[in-house]
């Protein structure tokens, strides 16, 4: 930087460049959030899937064999 205009513009783009970088962390942090409830809802209802999955593997062998 050899002057003011030059220190200015570079302080103004460096100024926009964080508010941009704010901005895609904010959406990122809120899609993250989305995803982690959605893992929360599924890991809620795993436990019953995978029952009935053991009992419907289990009437398929039954009905195989």
């Amino acid at each position: 930087l050899t002057n003011s205009l030059e220190a200015q513009e570079a302080a103004e783009g460096l100024e926009k460049n964080l508010e941009s970088w704010e901005k895609l962390r904010v959406e990122m942090i809120s899609e993250l959030k989305g995803k982690q409830r959605e893992l929360a809802e599924m890991r809620k209802t795993l436990p019953s899937m995978l029952q009935s999955s053991r009992e419907l593997l289990s009437e398929v062998l039954t009905a195989v064999q």
